[in-house]
């Protein structure tokens, strides 16, 4: 019973043991130097065979990042990273700017639709005067000066912000 499971485990283990990776350097008698994965089949005026790598191989990671190669290279990416980022807040800071625009747009056209409402004069409105004649009462213009001290400094805010158009 003792040679089943040992012959189980000697399985079990040559099947998940990692192959080794070889990579032989065969150099001739003229110094020329060939690098092969392959067991190379030495002539005889081949003056040596070396390996220079023999490291296993792991099928299930596979890490298929470039790594930089030099601080160049290093640079260059995160420049090009830099440059994606500042773009990419120009562009939020500009769409931010119009949609601040466009909100202070509405907010005018809405105090010139309320201005126009309240300059609209009622019944109730006037007030007998004492020589005879009739005048807007005091609550009337100062409904309509409220609303148009709103409407002015909403303009000049929205210049304000015109002029100041993010870079």
């Amino acid at each position: 019973m003792k040679t089943p499971a040992t012959l189980l485990a000697c399985l079990l283990m040559h099947y998940t043991a990692l192959p080794l990776a070889q990579i032989y350097q065969v150099t001739d008698h003229r110094g020329n130097a060939e690098f092969t994965d392959q067991y190379p089949n030495a002539p005889k005026e081949s003056a040596s065979i070396t390996i220079i790598q023999n490291m296993p191989i792991d099928d299930q990671s596979s890490d298929n990042t470039l790594a930089p190669t030099s601080s160049i290279s290093q640079t260059i990416q995160q420049r090009k990273a830099n440059n994606a980022l500042l773009a990419h807040q120009k562009k939020q800071r500009y769409a931010a700017w119009q949609q601040q625009l466009a909100d202070k747009k509405k907010q005018i056209v809405q105090l010139k639709k309320q201005l126009d409402l309240t300059k609209r004069i009622h019944s109730d409105d006037f007030v007998a005067n004492a020589q005879g004649g009739v005048r807007l009462t005091q609550d009337y213009r100062d409904r309509v000066s409220a609303i148009h001290q709103k409407l002015i400094s909403n303009e000049k805010a929205w210049l304000a912000l015109r002029r100041n158009r993010p870079n």
